[in-house]
């Protein structure tokens, strides 16, 4: 670290060489903060998108799951509506056997009814001779009476039978109607899980070229870190400083208990005073930056003092006299005078 003048700096730091190396390290600077604001901002956008991607594959999966419960459904329900079809078929045969046996005994008990009419009629035609009838009509009514028992007990069980196939073929098409249904939506959720699929195998490729977007802006932030620093110690060499990452720093010929730092950054914060870059500071080398104090352009000395200041050196009092008399401020006057 080089020890200069303060106007021996300042020349420097106006120097078309120092200005254009600020320059440039202005320009490296805010292009890696881009480029670092961009990766974070793809590496965000790929994380997201692989986990976009995951829940995707996740859902997929969930559905898959459910179409597959669905097609499980339809297939329990199929297997029941051909069960019940099976035995359908199995009570239509024994109806129609049923109703057969109805049908006999319908006609049984018609022919009984017949010959009792006739037997009725019989004995009323036959007016004194009609004693001899009753006994036949009186068989004849029992066998009708048992007759019409089993008819009814036939007809019963044939409507007994009709319940049972009705049921069973409600039943048939409760199961398959059901079952088709089942298929569908089995059918629907499978491309739904399909489309989740090609949408997580999507996310996955957007993950991947964003990913590969963040890693090649991984290396032009490398390359801008390398570039400032590089450009840093280039200001070592060149400018004879201690280039902090922050600050540059010369020592100040006028103390060696202090230094001056030339600032590269913009902090409104974090130090003692607003720090803007591009400004000149002063510090000492036991607090450094910790404690920061701005340096003043010197004050041009006015004629009066130059004058003032010949006058005392070469014992002219009352030139010196009159120099401060000119530089002092009018009285006010007093307020009892007539003036």
């Amino acid at each position: 670290m080089q020890v200069r003048r303060l106007d021996e700096l300042r020349e420097l730091l106006v120097s078309q060489d120092f200005t254009s190396w600020h320059r440039r390290l202005e320009e490296v600077r805010r292009a890696y903060r881009q480029a670092e604001e961009r990766y974070e901002t793809l590496l965000t956008e790929a994380t997201l998108a692989d986990f976009r991607a995951e829940l995707s594959q996740k859902n997929a999966i969930e559905t898959v799951y459910a179409a597959g419960d669905y097609e499980d459904e339809a297939a329990r329900l199929l297997a029941e509506a051909t069960e019940v079809e099976n035995r359908s078929i199995a009570a239509v045969a024994a109806f129609e056997e049923q109703r057969f046996r109805a049908s006999d005994a319908w006609i049984r008990l018609g022919a009984i009814e017949k010959r009792l009419e006739e037997l009725k009629e019989a004995r009323a035609r036959a007016g004194a001779d009609a004693s001899r009838l009753d006994d036949e009509i009186q068989r004849v009514t029992r066998e009708y009476r048992a007759a019409h028992d089993v008819y009814e007990r036939e007809s019963a069980r044939k409507a007994r039978l009709w319940e049972e196939v009705e049921g069973m073929w409600q039943e048939s098409s409760r199961l398959s109607l059901t079952c088709a249904e089942k298929e569908m939506k089995a059918r629907r959720v499978r491309r739904t899980a399909e489309r989740l699929l090609a949408q997580s195998e999507a996310q996955k490729g957007e993950a991947m070229a964003q990913r590969e977007k963040a890693e090649a802006m991984e290396k032009e932030r490398s390359r801008l870190e390398a570039e400032a620093e590089r450009l840093l110690a280039r200001a070592a060499e060149s400018f004879g400083c201690l280039a902090g990452e922050d600050f540059l720093y010369w020592g100040a010929a006028e103390s060696n208990e202090i230094a001056y730092a030339f600032s590269l950054i913009d902090d409104p914060e974090t130090y003692n005073l607003e720090v803007v870059a591009g400004g000149l500071y002063q510090v000492t080398l036991r607090k450094g930056v910790r404690f920061l104090e701005p340096v003043l352009k010197p004050r041009a000395p006015s004629a009066d003092e130059d004058r003032r200041m010949e006058a005392y050196f070469l014992g002219d009092r009352s030139a010196h006299t009159d120099a401060a008399d000119e530089t002092r401020a009018p009285s006010e006057p007093n307020p009892g005078s007539d003036d």
